[in-house]
């Protein structure tokens, strides 16, 4: 394209709307962006716009009828611009009223804001009133709290004695005297404050509402009541009234309610227990009630028809109890295993019974009565600690092989950790002193786990625990010789659960921190150590002496009530050089000290007394705290070996000469010093030495301890292990083969009734089998004599089970397939052998003493078969050739 003024070429550029000409931008005078803005049209090029047309281009001009039609064309454009000015009249009119409006709203506006302003200022006195109501609120929340203490203290010593009839002319002292003779607890006149009546809803008679002086009374005087079956008005001089009168603490309405709530909602769950056996069904309860009722009728009026009706009765329920018996020893073994908690519980209660004798003695002192018996085992409980002594210090510090670095002064706690140990709680155990069981505090875990460890962490760094944490109930088990010998019983402590927890969290921490600085002789409360890896231990280096040719004097010692004889000062000090500090120290000084406990039997409870001294018992912290404050001991002996499970403790030696008796006769010095100076009682009376040979003539040297010759015996009993100064076991396996006979003859007849030989199975292989299989690997027999003589026990067994079942087998073995149990025999090597490959993959912990284990070696003269292992040929799991080569 050609610009018409420059005549070059171009490729875009403006065209004139007159004249039809091309040119460029630069010759045009106009710039692009403008003329794309421009309608094509509408430009003019220069010269047009001052009136001159290209000389190619003619004017013409236009005649007067175009001129005309021209502007009747455009007043026929301008003929709606009449009616656009009647809209836009409108429009003005609209807009104006449009503004009256807005005036109108901006006053409205004017006046909505001083509404504002008036509300919010009655807002801020609002704001005002609702702070000084919230602090009202709390000021009477915290008078309603204090109420319902006093109310509750008030209370505390009270006793609501309901159903006693009334009369004009009653003494209510002696109402009460008559109550308290009749459930055979007396107490002075002087313990009482006052009695009166109090109304009672639904009833004629008022209560007897009595105030004792000191609460411990009162709670001895409804626990009497409570134990008695029922107390009749008859009983205390109401002849003509057969009411029964009821002995409870004095209850708010709201208590009563939540009470009532409570055994409503156990009672549907089959909480409660009742006096009746759990396999009476709910119509033979309903006769036997029945003929109760009857009877006492008898016994009032006289009448022959009710004594008939109850002797009716009486053959009735025996024809259904029967039945009932019969259903219910089917669902007991049914649900050995989907609730083997109810099997072991009927079968344990009706092998023995846990009740107490009616008389206990204690040296000189008797007691009959449960409160007294109960004040008697805990005078018993709290003889047996030490007296702190204040002045007390430990010269010769404890030594642990611990890091340079080695500091434990803080827990790490968190929710999840709380979680993980609550939902393993047994919620089959009952509650401890603060009263909570643990089925809340799993069920309740989501709920309780944040705020507990709160407290958790708060405990620990304040270094302090709730006293409620430390309060323990005790329960006497009997250990052996007669039962009513106070002395006889061993207390069984229970501790709250939160506490518990509590102490799961720090004893993995701090087991982890000091786990390897304890000694290698010990075994007690340690993993992967048992009485059976101590005893392996010793028997071996005994051994290894015997094939020498050598003795070996070895002392056996026992400490008077270890546990409960720990001096706090001195512990807290081997805590100290343990590792532990800071926060952590400080709490555990606060864990041990100021602890109190209860003995609870039959019902009753005894006076709360301090702890001065010992480990928590029943705790999981006291085991490990006793450990680490014996685990110094073993400086004591540099010139002897000692292997110790827990307290229980032997003191061998090798013995060439004199001089090795003289050297070990040290040593037990240095034990003597070492118990002095941390205050442990050592009782030398019931320390035992044996010096073991294979020798005719054996040295006779005589040992002591804290001046006391140690007795010299050939027979020993080491942790339940029974062996000679030969290392023979004849002894042992007649002990146990006798105690398993007599334990298979009274399971067969407690088990009668039973019928599943699944049961019997069961119940074999958990009192009796189990006794005659404990720590095999010591001394498991190579004679055939006594092979079968631990045979003979499970050959009787079989027969029995063979009669019960209708199964004609003689054959032993034919018979022990048939019922999926193995020969003792085969069961013993296999015990073996597991125990060698746990030692061999490191899952249980067999150190050698400074004797090592013999490689081999000729055994033709022993007369007892030594086992001999290769330790050499062991490797761990996963090394070359396996963990046996």
């Amino acid at each position: 394209m050609r610009c018409a003024d420059c005549d070059h070429d171009f490729t875009d550029g403006a065209q004139c709307g007159a004249c039809k000409k091309h040119y460029d931008f630069k010759c045009a005078g106009v710039a692009e962006s403008s003329y794309r803005k421009m309608k094509r049209l509408s430009w003019r090029c220069i010269a047009c716009s001052r009136g001159h047309s290209s000389p190619t281009v003619q004017r013409v001009q236009p005649s007067l009828e175009d001129i005309m039609d021209k502007l009747n064309k455009l007043t026929d454009q301008l003929a709606p611009l009449s009616a656009l000015i009647e809209d836009m009249k409108c429009v003005k009119q609209e807009i104006q009223e449009v503004k009256s409006s807005c005036s109108f709203m901006s006053s409205q506006l004017d006046d909505f804001v001083n509404k504002l302003k008036l509300i919010d200022g009655r807002v801020k006195d609002l704001e005002a009133t609702k702070v000084e109501l919230a602090t009202t609120k709390e000021q009477l929340l915290s008078i309603q709290r204090s109420l319902l203490a006093k109310d509750q203290w008030s209370r505390a010593n009270n006793v609501e004695i309901k159903g006693v009839p009334m009369k004009k002319t009653e003494n209510l002292f002696k109402l009460v005297e008559a109550i308290s003779t009749h459930v055979n607890y007396d107490f002075p006149k002087s313990q009482i404050n006052y009695v009166s009546r109090l109304p009672t809803y639904n009833s004629k008679e008022k209560s007897i509402l009595v105030s004792f002086v000191n609460r411990y009374v009162k709670e001895d005087f409804v626990a009497a009541a409570r134990g008695m079956k029922s107390i009749l008005a008859s009983d205390i001089g109401f002849n003509d009234s057969n009411n029964r009168i009821f002995v409870n603490d004095h209850l708010s309405s709201e208590q009563k309610k939540l009470l009532n709530d409570t055994k409503t909602a156990a009672k549907n769950k089959q909480y409660l227990s009742d006096s009746f056996p759990p396999w009476y069904s709910p119509a033979l309860r309903k006769i036997i009630k029945e003929r109760y009722k009857h009877l006492r009728k008898f016994k009032i009026y006289g009448n022959k028809a009710d004594q008939l009706s109850a002797s009716v009765l009486k053959s009735r329920a025996k024809s259904i109890e029967s039945i009932c018996y019969d259903k219910y020893i089917t669902k007991v073994e049914d649900s050995i295993k989907s609730n083997p908690k109810m099997f072991w519980s009927f079968f344990k209660n009706k092998c023995k019974s846990n009740a107490l004798p009616s008389l206990m003695t204690l040296g000189t002192i008797t007691a009959s009565s449960g409160k007294q018996i109960c004040d008697l085992f805990a005078e018993f409980f709290n003889s047996t600690f030490l007296d702190p002594v204040t002045d007390q210090s430990v010269n010769d510090k404890p030594s642990f092989n611990l890091p340079l670095d080695a500091n434990l002064s803080c827990i790490e706690i968190n929710e999840e950790l709380v979680k993980l140990h609550l939902r393993k709680l047994d919620v089959s155990k009952s509650a401890g002193p603060d009263f909570i069981p643990p089925l809340m505090l799993r069920n309740c875990t989501d709920t309780i786990a944040q705020p507990l460890s709160l407290l958790f962490k708060r405990s620990v760094s304040e270094g302090a625990i709730p006293l409620t944490w430390k309060k323990a109930f005790i329960t006497p088990v009997h250990k052996k010789g007669s039962k009513s010998e106070v002395t006889h019983y061993r207390p069984i402590s229970k501790l709250c659960f939160i506490a518990k927890v509590f102490e799961k969290i720090i004893y993995d921490q701090v087991y982890n921190s000091v786990k390897n600085s304890f000694n290698s002789s010990q075994h007690g409360f340690l993993k992967k150590r048992s009485t059976v890896s101590n005893l392996i231990l010793f028997n071996d280096c005994v051994t290894n002496n015997m094939e020498e040719g050598f003795e070996t004097d070895v002392i056996y010692t026992d400490y008077s009530k270890a546990f409960d004889r720990i001096d706090h000062s001195i512990l807290i000090m081997k805590l100290e050089s343990a590792g532990i500090r800071g926060d952590l120290l400080r709490w555990f000084r606060s864990y041990i000290s100021n602890r109190s406990q209860a003995v609870v039997t039959s019902n009753y409870i005894s006076s709360w007394t301090k702890v001065p001294s010992g480990v928590p018992q029943g705790s999981l912290l006291g085991p490990l705290l006793f450990v680490i404050f014996i685990s110094d001991i073993d400086e004591c002996f540099p010139n002897s070996q000692v292997v110790s499970f827990a307290d229980d403790m032997k003191i061998f030696k090798k013995i060439t000469s004199e001089v090795d008796c003289a050297l070990l006769q040290d040593d037990l010095n240095r034990l003597s010093s070492y118990c002095a100076i941390n205050r442990l009682d050592l009782n030398a009376a019931k320390c035992y030495c044996v010096t073991f040979s294979r020798k005719l003539q054996k040295n006779n040297f005589s040992y002591k301890l804290k001046e006391h010759q140690i007795t010299r015996t050939v027979t020993i009993k080491d942790l339940g292990i029974i062996q000679d100064d030969k290392l023979h076991y004849d002894k042992h396996v007649e002990t146990i083969v006798s105690k398993a006979n007599k334990v298979l003859g009274f399971i067969l007849r407690a088990s009668k009734d039973f019928k599943s030989a699944k049961v019997l199975k069961i119940l074999y292989c958990t009192y009796v089998r189990s006794n005659l299989e404990y720590a095999s690997q010591v001394w498991n027999p190579m004679y055939n004599v006594h092979i079968e003589r631990l045979e003979k026990v499970q050959r009787k067994f079989m027969r029995h089970l063979n009669f019960r079942n209708f199964c004609n087998v003689s054959d032993y073995e034919e018979s022990c397939r048939k019922h999926h149990l193995l020969p003792l025999t085969e069961r013993r090597a296999i015990s073996d052998t597991v125990y060698l490959i746990k030692i061999a993959r490191g899952t249980c912990w067999l150190l050698a003493l400074p004797s090592p284990w013999s490689k081999g070696g000729s055994t033709e003269q022993s007369r007892r078969p030594i086992r001999k292992y290769d330790t050499t040929t062991m490797q761990p799991a996963g090394g070359e050739g396996g963990f046996i080569k």
